[in-house]
């Protein structure tokens, strides 16, 4: 990889703090103006923390382990795959970069889309408010069928997050998301790395 690009890559990694501490504004500031309790609530809501974050890890690597799996070994999800790996390539994950990925997602993401655009829109218009936030502004021009599974997926998966939020609480949410979206990510940079390989084998 020429250093130009390692340093693109780099830069990518550096913009998703503030943009996820700005998506914490939101959401803090959205439930404090127009939410039906105070965000910090629902963080202590349902049983206690510590059990919210065992049971959302260990669910979490249920749920992503056999899908991820799945994604990348059956021909029914090859666009997803591609579409996938192409994402990945916009990010940095060489050493923590991935868990530092997955927490700002995982934690961020949640408070705003569960903690509160849920209680406010609902489950379906949240969910695909959700998955339209994850498809880049320049996809919407020219839709591919990788840009269609994969928002059909995030969508699924928002489906199932709105279900831990309302039966398990936020906090469960969040570590069910975070341990999803680290298990992706390591998978697409082993991906990555034997792609790499390969290429400096020939």
């Amino acid at each position: 990889m020429d250093k130009a690009n390692t340093v693109h890559r780099a830069a990518s990694i550096r913009a998703i703090a503030p943009a996820y501490v700005m998506i914490l504004a939101v959401a803090f500031g959205i439930s404090a103006a127009f939410g039906p309790h105070p965000l910090a609530d629902s963080l202590v809501d349902g049983p206690p923390v510590a059990s919210q974050v065992a049971w959302g890890m260990v669910a979490g690597l249920t749920v992503s382990i056999p899908l991820v799996a799945l994604i990348l070994r059956l021909p029914l999800f090859r666009e997803l795959r591609e579409h996938s790996i192409v994402r990945s390539r916009m990010l940095d994950l060489r050493g923590l970069n991935p868990l530092w990925i997955s927490l700002f997602a995982g934690i961020g993401e949640e408070l705003l889309f569960r903690g509160a655009l849920q209680p406010l829109l609902g489950v379906w218009l949240t969910c695909l408010i959700f998955a339209l936030a994850h498809i880049q502004p320049s996809q919407y021009r020219s839709l591919t069928q990788g840009t269609i599974w994969y928002a059909a997926f995030v969508f699924l998966v928002s489906f199932l997050l709105a279900a831990i939020y309302t039966h398990r609480g936020l906090v469960a949410a969040m570590a069910f998301h975070v341990t999803g979206d680290l298990v992706g990510l390591l998978a697409l940079r082993h991906i990555a790395r034997e792609a790499e390989s390969f290429a400096a084998r020939d």
